[in-house]
């Protein structure tokens, strides 16, 4: 009896240590999972960290790319549109002068007989005051074989002429084509177009009237001799 009470207390010890290791064991199992929960989260927040830093780098790629794309569509329009500017003043430029030229090509014509019979009686005449009503407001007046002459104006003009024609008479204004191909193909031929009005006197001296494209008198050569022409 005395020994079953001694044994009993023995066994108490065990079943108590029994429970101390147990207990242990589930601690030590608790920290192990714990730790292996820890480290399991701490695999899932890099993997996410990994994950952000390949997002963002891809889009900071994809951001530049587009940002380049867009600068140089910018800069291509900027490029175009200045062509297209530069053509489109060239192309003004270019029908400012075809107009500017249309608008000074002149187109030689004949005069009028009335002008012509007007121009020869005012040499015959001597009235030569009548002649500046014909004249161009710039008159292109030359005494061949000298250094006088240039522009003038009209009344200047009359006066050569007055000055020129004193004393001589018997003027021909009827010459003959032969004569007035001679004087087309000499030195002063650009005084004898196929519209000028010539007139020579009985003197030899030659007298032409050239006519501006509105049938005014613009050029006159006055020669002292025919030969000075040929």
């Amino acid at each position: 009896m005395e020994d079953n009470q001694i044994s009993n207390p023995s066994n108490q010890t065990e079943q108590s240590d029994d429970q101390v290791a147990t207990s242990e064991n589930s601690s030590k199992a608790t920290a192990v999972g714990r730790a292996k929960s820890g480290h399991g989260f701490a695999k899932v927040i890099l993997h996410l960290i990994i994950v952000l830093i390949i997002g963002g780098a891809v889009y900071g790629l994809y951001y530049w790319r587009d940002n380049q794309a867009r600068t140089k569509e910018t800069d291509l329009n900027n490029q175009i549109a200045s062509l297209q500017s530069e053509l489109k003043a060239k192309n003004t430029t270019t029908t400012s002068n075809s107009e500017e030229t249309a608008n000074n090509t002149c187109v030689l014509t004949v005069p009028t007989a009335s002008l012509v019979e007007n121009v020869e009686a005012s040499i015959n005449s001597g009235n030569t005051a009548a002649l500046e009503g014909y004249m161009a407001s710039s008159v292109t007046s030359v005494l061949a074989a000298s250094e006088a002459g240039g522009q003038a104006t009209p009344s200047q003009a009359v006066a050569n002429i007055t000055s020129f024609i004193q004393g001589s008479e018997g003027w021909d204004f009827n010459l003959p084509t032969s004569v007035l191909n001679a004087y087309d193909a000499g030195e002063y031929g650009q005084y004898f177009s196929s519209n000028s009005t010539v007139g020579k006197a009985s003197d030899t001296k030659v007298i032409s009237f050239s006519y501006d494209c509105n049938n005014k008198i613009n050029m006159v050569l006055m020669s002292q001799s025919s030969d000075l022409l040929n």
